[in-house]
């Protein structure tokens, strides 16, 4: 195991995973004198942000165990899209409550895993940009041409005449 293999992204990542992990036990909604944690209140999708928040733990620990450069490559986009999709299933649920709304009230714990999905989502993107295979990012410069590396034909010139 090589820690200092870890980057920004894949850290941010793995601290975000944890997080929403914790916060998957807080309560998010409340209905008169009850709390719901995500767990009680939204069944499928707390499991789907248990899955991406392994999954952001699992990044983390790839990249420090792994041999391959690969493999944390492929982690790192799955973690991000996972992420997103996390992101907009609990910005829905704030938007769209369960239940009725006169009767249900938003608790912090939602607020909190809106930040934790989104960070999951933000750490796996820099994950991706910190190896050079960002959306849209290229890492790779291609060389300035100049007059010296122009071939005659290349530079409109003619090729000076033969002896």
């Amino acid at each position: 195991m090589d820690l200092s293999r870890l980057r920004l992204g894949e850290a941010l990542a793995a601290a975000a995973g944890v997080l929403l992990l914790v916060v998957l036990f807080l309560p998010w909604y409340g209905a008169l004198q009850e709390d719901d944690s995500a767990w009680e209140a939204l069944r499928v999708l707390s499991v789907v942000l248990a899955l991406t928040a392994v999954l952001a733990i699992g990044l983390a620990l790839v990249t420090v165990t792994g041999r391959s450069v690969a493999i944390p490559v492929a982690a790192s986009v799955l973690t991000a899209g996972a992420g997103i999709v996390a992101t907009v299933l609990v910005l829905y649920r704030l938007l769209d409550e369960p239940g009725p709304n006169e009767l249900v009230s938003v608790k912090y714990g939602a607020y909190l895993g809106l930040g934790a999905a989104f960070a999951v989502a933000f750490g796996g993107w820099q994950a991706m940009r910190e190896t050079g295979e960002g959306v849209g990012v290229s890492q790779h410069q291609p060389p300035e041409r100049t007059a010296q590396t122009e071939s005659p034909t290349q530079a409109g010139s003619t090729p000076p005449p033969g002896p």
